[in-house]
């Protein structure tokens, strides 16, 4: 029983929290995203050319 607790626990805390990132190049990019990424999931940006889905991964990874 303890062992499923602490896992819970851990399932808990999302892997990935992102609030409020925008992003502008002359015009809005990215605006105000709000992405929780749970552990152990897994999750893809999908969009048209221009949607802004390289510029929220580079935002995340810190590259820009």
């Amino acid at each position: 029983m303890a062992g499923q607790m602490a896992k819970t626990q851990t399932l808990s805390v999302p892997a990935l929290e992102v609030q409020q990132v925008s992003k502008s190049f002359g015009r809005p990019v990215v605006a105000q995203l709000d992405l929780n990424v749970p552990q152990a999931q897994f999750y893809a940006l999908l969009g048209h050319n221009g949607a802004g889905k390289t510029t929220t991964l580079r935002m995340i990874a810190g590259l820009l």
